[in-house]
C-alpha cells in the first residue's frame, strides 16, 4: 500500500481534495478561531455521495456555506448531486451578500433562508432549458417583491400577478420531481389552476418560467398604472430590458395621462337638432356637386393636455379631468364638437352651456340627406325664379319639393334658409356687390319692358314700369348673383 495511491492520488475527486485540506492544516498547525464553527455536518450517506463527486470551486463554497449554517443539507444536496450546470459567480455573489450583511442591523440583513431560496432560484434557472437565466442580484430584486413567493427554487405569484401573468402570454407550468423537469401548461389550464380557490402555497398553483419578463413586471407592477402598461407593453411588443422602466415612463406620461383635444365649430346650421359632421365640414361645390367635405380642427382652441394624478382612475374618469382642464383653459363657444384622442381611443362630445355630452361617432358622421340631389333642385328653382319669400320665409314651388324625399325635406329648407340669409349677410358686409348686383337686375328687368313694349306697340313706357312693379318678385340663390330679383 502507498499514501499517495491511496490517499493522495491524482483523482480530482473530493474526498481527495478533503485529503489534501487535512494535511495542509496539520502544515500550518491551524486551528479555526473560537467565533469560526461548523454549524452542519452532513449525514453519512450524503457524505459518501459528495465525496465520490468531482472536486470543484463551485462544490467547495457550497460546503462551506453549508458548514456556516446558510444553506440546509436538502439545499446541499440537490445542489451538488442534482446540478450539474455552473452557477460558481451566483454563489460567490451570496458570499459577498453575507459578508455585506455583517456591518448591517438584522432588520436590514437577509435571512439564510432568503439567501437559501436566492441561490436555489439561481441554480434552477441555469438547470432548466425552460427558464430564462436569472443572475443573482436580479433574483434578490425578484424576492423582495411582495406579490411574488420562492419555494424550492422555483417562483410562485399571488393570484393577481399570475392571472396578469398568464393574460400577458407569459408561460407557466409545473414542476414534476419524479422527472425532474419542468412542464409548461396550457394558458387555459392556468387560468382554471388561477380559479377562487387559488392558493399559492399548493402544488396546483403554477410556477413562473420567464424570469426576464416577471423581473420588469415587478418594476412597475405597483406603479401608477403599471398593469395597465404590462398589458400595453405585450400588445405593443415592448422588449423586457433595461428599457422597459423608461417604457412605463413614457407611456405614463405620453399615453396614459396626455389628452390630445381638436374642437370643430358649427359652420351651419342645416342638421337641425341633429349633431352632425355636416353643420361642422367644410364643404367644396363644383357644377352643383359636393365633390369634398373634410373636419378642419379650429386651430385656436386645439391643445394638448396632460393630466398630473396620484392614484389610479378609470378612462372615463380621466377623460372628465382632462375635459374640465381644458374648458378652464379656453373660452369654448356653444355646439362646438370637441374630439378627444386618448391612447388607441377617439371620443367625441358636444360643448353646450358649459357642459360636455358625449355623442355616438358614427351617428355624427352618418349621411343625413343627398345633398347632390337636394342641391340641384334648389338650384333649378333659383335659375328660374321660383323661390318665393313670403314674410321672410323663403319656399320652393310643391312640383319640386317632391323631387325630394319626405324624410330630407326639412334639410332642403334650412339649406334655402342658410342660403338666403348669407346672401342678405353678403349685402351688408358689401354694398358695392350690392348695387352691382342691383344695376344687373334692373338692367335684364328693363331689357324685358322694352321687349314686351314692342310686343303690344301700344302701351306706354309709364304703364310697363306701374306692371313690373305690380308683380311679386322672385328669388335668386345662384352663387354668382345672391340678390333678390327685385323689379327695376
Amino acid at each position: 500500500m502507498g499514501v499517495y495511491r491511496d490517499y493522495i492520488s491524482d483523482d480530482t475527486d473530493m474526498q481527495t481534495m478533503l485529503f489534501r485540506y487535512s494535511i495542509m492544516v496539520d502544515v500550518f498547525n491551524a486551528h479555526l478561531p473560537a467565533e469560526l464553527k461548523c454549524q452542519y455536518h452532513l449525514s453519512d450517506d450524503l457524505k459518501k455521495k459528495i465525496l465520490r463527486q468531482p472536486y470543484s470551486e463551485q462544490n467547495d463554497r457550497l460546503i462551506l456555506l453549508f458548514g456556516m449554517g446558510i444553506i440546509g443539507e436538502a439545499t446541499l444536496k440537490e445542489l451538488v448531486l442534482h446540478n450539474k450546470t455552473d452557477f460558481l459567480s451566483d454563489v460567490i455573489k451570496l458570499e459577498d451578500r453575507v459578508r455585506t450583511d455583517e456591518d448591517k442591523n438584522e432588520s436590514e440583513r437577509l435571512s439564510y433562508e432568503t439567501l437559501e431560496q436566492i441561490i436555489l432560484l439561481c441554480a434552477n434557472s441555469q438547470k432548466f432549458d425552460e427558464f430564462s437565466p436569472l443572475p443573482f442580484e436580479q433574483a434578490e430584486k425578484l424576492i423582495s417583491n411582495s406579490h411574488i413567493f420562492i419555494e424550492n427554487g422555483f417562483v410562485k405569484c399571488d393570484k393577481d400577478m399570475a392571472m396578469l401573468v398568464n393574460e400577458s402570454g407569459g408561460q407557466m407550468g409545473y414542476y414534476d420531481e419524479n422527472s425532474d423537469s419542468i412542464f409548461i401548461e396550457k394558458p387555459e389550464y392556468v387560468a382554471a389552476a388561477l380559479a377562487d380557490n387559488y392558493d399559492v402555497s399548493s402544488e396546483t398553483a403554477p410556477i413562473v418560467t420567464d424570469y426576464k419578463a416577471l423581473l420588469c413586471y415587478s418594476y412597475v407592477y405597483d406603479l401608477l398604472y403599471g398593469r395597465e402598461f404590462i398589458k400595453y407593453a405585450c400588445d405593443n411588443h415592448i422588449p423586457y430590458d433595461e428599457n422597459y422602466a423608461a417604457a412605463y415612463e413614457k407611456y405614463l406620461k405620453k399615453i396614459k395621462l396626455t389628452f390630445n383635444i381638436k374642437a370643430y365649430t358649427k359652420k351651419r346650421n342645416i342638421c337641425g337638432n341633429k349633431v352632425n359632421y355636416f353643420d361642422y365640414a367644410f364643404n367644396t361645390v363644383e357644377n352643383n356637386e359636393l365633390v369634398q367635405t373634410a373636419l378642419n380642427a379650429d386651430e385656436a382652441y386645439s391643445a394638448e393636455i396632460v393630466l398630473d394624478v396620484n392614484e389610479n382612475y378609470t378612462d372615463a374618469e380621466l377623460t372628465v379631468k382632462a375635459l374640465n382642464k381644458y374648458k378652464n383653459s379656453r373660452q369654448l363657444l356653444d355646439k362646438t364638437v370637441i374630439e378627444i384622442m386618448h391612447g388607441n381611443n377617439i371620443l367625441l362630445y358636444i360643448y353646450d352651456n358649459g357642459n360636455f355630452t358625449a355623442i355616438d361617432s358614427t351617428s355624427f358622421r352618418n349621411q343625413l340627406f343627398d345633398f347632390d340631389k337636394i342641391w340641384s333642385v334648389i338650384q333649378l328653382c333659383s335659375r328660374d325664379g321660383s323661390l318665393k319669400r313670403v314674410n321672410n320665409t323663403i319656399t320652393i314651388p310643391q312640383k319640386y319639393l317632391d323631387e325630394i324625399e319626405p324624410n330630407q325635406r326639412e334639410y332642403a329648407e334650412r339649406m334655402i334658409s342658410e342660403q338666403y340669409s348669407r346672401m342678405l349677410r353678403n349685402r351688408r358686409v358689401n354694398p358695392l356687390v350690392q348695387s352691382l348686383n342691383d344695376l344687373k337686375v334692373a338692367a335684364e328687368q328693363n331689357m324685358e319692358a322694352i321687349q314686351k313694349e314692342k310686343a303690344e306697340k301700344a302701351a306706354l313706357k309709364a304703364a310697363a314700369l306701374q306692371a313690373r312693379a305690380g308683380r311679386k318678385p322672385g328669388i335668386s340663390l345662384n352663387e354668382n348673383s345672391e340678390s333678390e330679383n327685385n323689379g327695376g
